[in-house]
């Protein structure tokens, strides 16, 4: 089993506006992170991270079509109650509609963070979007990809790169019709993905419990704290 941490857990996989390419949008989202990070309201995130796509060969998973992947980890929930409450939150979300193609709340996932093996740094980070079958509900779904499944990935993570790294990061609620479709999304660190992708393949193969896979390989740039 893997080590549940304390820290709400944010993920969002950016639509660029329309008015932006691909480097273009790059830019530009980094401005929309800054001016977050200037804000007093700062003080409620713990990290923060974008991780920018980079061409991924995966034959038999759908590519999960996205600008980038953006991870915030509040310091607790109270903090990220707040975080929402405070009056500068109109300042973001106004810079929202400049930076993006929807509001963020429209394809974001909070989510419960459940760490199996840590990373080390500078590894390209691959973020796999699962669906649950129907015949589960989200407790089964979470029970059996922590208990069962998520053991035998980070063995395989582990046997690929001694530095690499599994996560898992599964809804906190009942994923919303506004907000991203997943119920769960693995965040896989490795020098190449392919050999997981491998094994994940096989263990959907053998399975009953996921009804969609999506996948998005990124280089991750943490922005906050600024050095570790």
């Amino acid at each position: 089993m893997g080590t549940p941490t304390p820290h709400p857990k944010l993920v969002y996989f950016a639509e660029r506006h329309p008015s932006f390419d691909p480097v273009g949008f790059k830019a530009r989202w980094r401005q929309h992170g800054a001016l977050g990070m200037s804000l007093p309201r700062w003080r409620n995130i713990e990290r923060y991270a974008q991780c920018d796509p980079i061409p991924l060969s995966a034959a038999g998973f759908a590519p999960l079509e996205c600008d980038g992947v953006a991870l915030v980890w509040y310091r607790s929930e109270a903090t990220r109650q707040a975080h929402g409450a405070d009056p500068a939150a109109a300042m973001t979300k106004a810079d929202e509609r400049e930076t993006f193609a929807r509001p963020v709340a429209q394809f974001a996932l909070l989510t419960d963070e459940i760490i199996f093996k840590m990373a080390a740094s500078g590894r390209p980070k691959l973020f796999v979007a699962l669906r649950r079958a129907e015949a589960l509900t989200a407790a089964a779904f979470r029970d059996l990809w922590c208990g069962a499944v998520g053991p035998r990935l980070v063995e395989r993570v582990g046997s690929l790169d001694p530095g690499g790294g599994y996560v898992q990061n599964h809804a906190r609620a009942t994923p919303s019709p506004q907000g991203f479709p997943a119920d769960c999304i693995d965040e896989i660190a490795l020098r190449d993905p392919s050999g997981f992708l491998d094994r994940l393949r096989e263990t959907l193969d053998h399975s009953h419990i996921v009804a969609s896979v999506r996948c998005v390989l990124t280089q991750e740039t943490l922005l906050h704290p600024a050095a570790e």
